[in-house]
């Protein structure tokens, strides 16, 4: 499902991308393909970030829904939370060298913008 504009505009209202320049995230919106950022658009159980990875990103979930979850040393997995439209994931990247805890997945068609 492709992003609507009027989702970035909800977004904005929110004040989600208050901190981040508009030239960024205008940058991510008309698909520049020199850009630093991108939008991705999931399939329903499609998986996106996986523990252990040390990509710094923010993750700002557009619409669906989301799943947080750690897979267990017997290959159950547990889930943490989920999260909608709105949501960020990943911030702790930003701020450290740290890898990611947790996986995420999506549960429905989703649209997630990566900056």
């Amino acid at each position: 499902m492709p992003f609507d504009p009027s989702e970035f505009e909800t977004l904005n209202a929110s004040g989600i991308l208050q901190d981040i320049p508009d030239d960024v995230v205008l940058e991510a919106i008309d698909g520049s393909p020199d850009r630093q950022c991108s939008q991705l658009c999931l399939p329903s159980d499609a998986i996106f970030l996986c523990a252990g990875q040390s990509t710094p990103g923010l993750y700002i979930i557009i619409h669906g829904t989301i799943e947080m979850f750690v897979a267990e040393a017997d290959g159950k997995e547990r889930v943490l939370d989920f999260v909608k439209g709105g949501s960020t994931l990943a911030k702790e990247t930003l701020f450290s060298d740290k890898p990611l805890q947790y996986s995420a997945r999506s549960l429905s068609a989703a649209a997630v913008l990566h900056l």
